[in-house]
C-alpha cells in the first residue's frame, strides 16, 4: 500500500513523501492538484528501490505522469526510466505543467518487466 506524510517545500507549489511496498504494474499514486502557481518542474524521486518480485534485485523503474480528466481519457505526459535506484536516489522530471489539474504517477514496470516494485522513499514535487 502507499503511505505518505505531507510536507511542504519552499520552492515548489507542494510536495508529498511516501514509500512503495510491493506495488503492482499500473499502480497509481495518490492524486494532487497542480494550480500552476509557480514554474517548478513536476518530479518524482525514488530512493533505495528493489524489484520485489525477484528477491530484491536491482530496480530500474519506469513511471508515467498523467493528468486526470473526469469522463474523458487521462492525458499522458510521457514515461521516464529512472535508472538503477537499488542503493541510490533517482529523480525523473517532467518539466512545468502549464495546465491546472489533478495529476498522478502510474508505475509502468521495472527492468522492462511488469514485476513489482518497492522503494523506501518516494517524493513527489510540483
Amino acid at each position: 500500500m502507499l503511505g505518505f506524510g505531507l510536507t511542504t517545500a519552499a520552492s515548489a507549489e507542494d510536495v508529498f513523501t511516501s514509500n512503495f511496498s510491493n506495488i503492482p504494474y499500473n499502480f497509481e499514486t495518490r492524486r494532487w492538484t497542480d494550480n500552476n502557481k509557480d514554474s517548478v518542474s513536476t518530479a518524482i524521486t525514488l530512493s533505495y528501490c528493489i524489484n520485489s518480485s525477484s528477491g530484491g534485485t536491482t530496480a530500474d523503474p519506469r513511471l508515467e505522469l498523467r493528468r486526470n480528466r473526469t469522463a474523458l481519457p487521462d492525458v499522458s505526459h510521457g514515461e521516464k526510466q529512472l535508472g538503477n535506484c537499488r542503493n541510490a536516489t533517482k529523480t525523473g522530471s517532467w518539466g512545468r505543467m502549464t495546465t491546472k489539474g489533478e495529476y498522478f504517477f502510474r508505475y509502468r514496470g521495472v527492468n522492462n518487466t511488469t514485476q513489482r516494485l518497492s522503494a523506501s522513499t518516494v517524493k513527489v514535487a510540483w
